[in-house]
């Protein structure tokens, strides 16, 4: 006989709960997989543990333990999605900016916009809302049969207030 669900009650619980190791049905659990923290991985293996690619909990536990780390990164990837983005080319523009912090890195990203969020990402982390003098290169790589692209690239972190930023930039790109 199956024991039954640790939320609901049912006798019909398969699962166990990640967290506390109650029997969990499949209606109750909630699921969290290697793709909720993307840009996060270390994150997920430290909720997680050992090797898990996809974990089990029931609500209580994914309330107290799993919910606010997730609205964390949330919050933190919202953040990454307003993190102002100047290229190396863009030097002008950038030369009242103080460079701080140190540089962050991303290697092998298979996109070039997923590139440049990942390092905003980083930059968000860190409580800085720009990214200075980044560099994205690309390499070819093939596949048994395809050809694709990897991105890796660095940039700095920065601290940008209003008054720094040119709101103009049509202007700067092209003076006459």
């Amino acid at each position: 006989m199956k024991s039954p669900c640790c939320v609901c009650q049912k006798p019909s619980s398969s699962l166990l709960c990640a967290g506390c190791s109650s029997p969990v049905c499949k209606t109750c659990a909630q699921f969290l997989d290697d793709q909720s923290f993307h840009f996060a991985p270390d994150k997920l293996s430290e909720l997680l543990g050992a090797d898990q690619s996809e974990a089990v909990f029931c609500s209580p536990c994914f309330d107290q333990k799993i919910s606010p780390s997730l609205s964390e990164y949330e919050a933190n990837l919202d953040r990454a999605k307003n993190v102002f983005v100047f290229f190396k080319t863009q030097s002008k523009e950038t030369r009242l900016i103080k460079r701080r912090e140190d540089i962050v890195k991303i290697a092998e990203c298979n996109d070039y916009d997923e590139a440049i969020l990942r390092l905003a990402f980083q930059a968000a982390l860190i409580d800085c809302n720009a990214l200075v003098d980044v560099s994205l290169d690309s390499k070819k790589v093939k596949l048994s049969g395809y050809t694709t692209t990897q991105w890796f690239g660095e940039a700095r972190p920065a601290r940008v207030e209003e008054r720094q930023l040119s709101h103009d930039r049509v202007i700067l790109k092209n003076p006459n």
